[in-house]
């Protein structure tokens, strides 16, 4: 048996986002904005996560257990409708692997 190893690592994240899609009417050679179609979107992520891993060896078996917690907290804006949302949630990941030598 040798001795235990542990590992904390933390990874915040942020992924903003500007999405802009437009439609076009085109008649006689002019291209004139289709506002039924068209839209403006922003979207904001933010991602925080942490996590822990402890792994050993025992007799002829490698094992490792961990969980990783991630805090998301999102918002998005129509801007073409003028809806948005909100979002903020929190998430646990645990892990467990187990190998024979």
């Amino acid at each position: 048996m040798t001795n235990p190893n542990w590992r904390q690592v933390s990874n915040p994240r942020w992924s903003p986002l500007t999405a802009i899609s437009n439609f076009f009417n085109i008649f006689n050679h002019a291209a004139t904005l289709d506002q039924d179609r068209s839209n403006h979107f922003i979207y904001r992520e933010n991602i925080n996560a942490a996590y822990i891993n402890f792994s050993q060896e025992y007799a002829s078996f490698d094992f490792q257990v961990g969980i990783r917690m991630e805090h998301t907290h999102t918002h998005g804006n129509q801007q073409t409708t003028g809806e948005s949302f909100t979002r903020d949630y929190a998430q646990l990941f645990p892990t467990l692997f187990l190998i024979k030598n």
